[in-house]
């Protein structure tokens, strides 16, 4: 990566988590509800069963997806959340959605139960954070590779997706990239629900 584009990335990450971080909690909330119904829209129109979907980050403020498995609780559908193991994402089904969790990476809310590992070839999407999103399906993470590293294993009929505030979303430029990020098929937002030009 040349150091232009690694200046460029990290002055995207600061101004995206500087404006996250100015949400105030009860616009947060209604943000949150719009992205779920649109979410909840998506979901159920391509009957995705076997999801794999991430616990959002409060202390970050990013946007609120747990109305996915609460709110909106389908008994038809499978949840999977990352759990960061070394340098692997490892993902892990839940049941108990108040009691299956703890702190782990980064204070990162991951599966407690971890003795059986999922076979990933049965997700039919991945529900992935990010700071920044593009229309070529670019996802600007956090630094770290954990999902840029998962996301080139998936079987090729998983649908990857980013979530996110409709602010995270660059309609008018292109987010810098090299060849190793991976790219998203849909975003989704609190205003838009948007198929990337991959």
């Amino acid at each position: 990566m040349t150091s232009y584009n690694l200046v460029e990335k990290n002055f995207l990450r600061e101004k995206i988590k500087k404006r996250r971080n100015g949400i105030s909690e009860s616009k947060r909330s209604v943000f949150s509800f719009n992205l779920c119904n649109r979410l909840e829209f998506f979901l159920t129109v391509f009957q995705f069963r076997n999801i794999a979907i991430f616990y959002p980050i409060d202390q970050n403020k990013e946007i609120d997806i747990s109305s996915i498995w609460g709110f909106f609780k389908n008994p038809n559908r499978v949840f999977y959340f990352p759990k960061v193991n070394g340098k692997d994402l490892d993902f892990y089904s839940v049941e108990n959605f108040r009691d299956d969790f703890s702190v782990g990476y980064s204070n990162i809310l991951e599966p407690n139960d971890c003795d059986i590992e999922v076979d990933i070839s049965v997700f039919d999407v991945i529900l992935t954070p990010g700071l920044a999103f593009d229309l070529y399906g670019t996802r600007l993470g956090y630094g770290k590779g954990f999902y840029d590293k998962f996301l080139s294993i998936l079987d090729l009929k998983t649908i990857k997706v980013g979530v996110g505030y409709s602010f995270q979303f660059f309609w008018e430029r292109s987010i810098p990239s090299k060849e190793w990020d991976q790219r998203l098929d849909w975003v989704i937002t609190d205003k838009e629900l948007i198929k990337c030009s991959c």
